[in-house]
């Protein structure tokens, strides 16, 4: 994992955030020498046996994960509880009765989350909640549609509803 940004992120002014993978797999099992990072840059691997369409389409989205987030991060969280039948209520599960591996993962996981540095843009501005989520969706609708996150499309929704908000405001105190 780079912790350069490429130029072309550079020029656009933004400071793209870490990609973060959360899997919960129950089923994966990560080799021994191996850690869930050098899994997911493993998985990213761009495959060479390009004849079927469906490998082309994947190909291109792990060129833009790539491309566009140049820090990544994956984190694996086991089975949250023991019993089948609590899982499928696990919202409503009290953190006692968690797994001590799942709640390990958790803590690990919002520790990392909590010392990532706020995103800004090159102008000093911070990203607030809203705005993260605005781009955080669009990326992930992308991606859940199997197509490439287009940057000046996220960015351009953000800072539209970004703008609306501002001219409600506006006209609020008028």
């Amino acid at each position: 994992m780079s912790d350069e940004i490429p130029q072309h992120i550079l020029d656009i002014g933004f400071v793209f955030p870490t990609f973060v993978l959360c899997l919960r797999d129950f089923t994966l099992n990560i080799p021994e020498n191996e850690t869930p990072d050098t899994y997911f840059e493993k998985s990213l691997a761009v495959e060479t046996d390009v004849k079927q369409t469906k490998t082309q389409e994947y190909n291109e989205i792990k060129k833009s994960i790539l491309k566009h987030f140049p820090r990544r991060k994956c984190f694996v969280f086991g089975i949250p509880v023991s019993n089948g039948k609590i899982l499928d209520r696990l919202e409503e599960v009290h953190e006692s009765e968690l797994s001590e591996d799942f709640r390990a993962d958790t803590k690990k996981f919002l520790r990392y989350l909590l010392s990532i540095k706020p995103k800004k843009m090159f102008d000093g501005s911070s990203i607030n909640g809203r705005m993260f989520a605005s781009l955080t969706k669009k990326y992930t609708d992308s991606l859940a549609n199997g197509k490439m996150p287009c940057i000046d499309d996220a960015f351009t929704t953000m800072a539209k509803q970004e703008n609306e908000l501002a001219l409600e405001e506006a006209v609020g105190m008028c």
